[in-house]
């Protein structure tokens, strides 16, 4: 289940996209799948990467897009990345697992480019709860 919406970010062809914590990769394939962009995504746990990169892969060969992707291992806090290189970053149900969550934010917006766009999530009881009814995968 897609907790933000890309279109709603103004994702474009061209753009550089970055998925932060990006889990097993939702919100990466949902960009992957809909724009001719490059998305980087990163997350601490090597697992979720190898997942995220098997759909993405099976994405590309099936539908022949042309996007690209690099995936990393990478922590949220430290960014191995330069001041303004994303034009747009999709952070989705992380901010809750970082105890410095401040220093987070603070370094996705220096990796955010002066005319960029950002779409944080975190869980929210209500939410969380009408997400799991409507789809036992999320």
């Amino acid at each position: 289940m897609i907790t933000i919406e890309p279109d709603l970010l103004g994702i474009k062809d061209g753009d550089i996209t970055l998925d932060a914590g990006c889990g097993n990769g939702r919100h990466s394939w949902e960009v992957y799948n809909k724009n001719h962009s490059y998305i980087i995504a990163f997350d601490i746990d090597t697992l979720c990467i190898k997942k995220n990169k098997y759909v993405l892969d099976s994405l590309k060969e099936e539908r022949k897009i042309k996007g690209s992707y690099h995936l990393l291992i990478a922590n949220v806090t430290k960014l191995p990345f330069k001041a303004g290189t994303f034009d747009k970053i999709i952070c989705s149900e992380v901010l809750e697992h970082i105890p410095g969550d401040k220093s987070a934010v603070e370094e996705l917006i220096r990796v955010l480019n002066k005319d960029g766009a950002i779409g944080i999530s975190v869980p929210h009881y209500l939410a969380e709860s009408i997400c799991w009814k409507l789809s036992g995968d999320y």
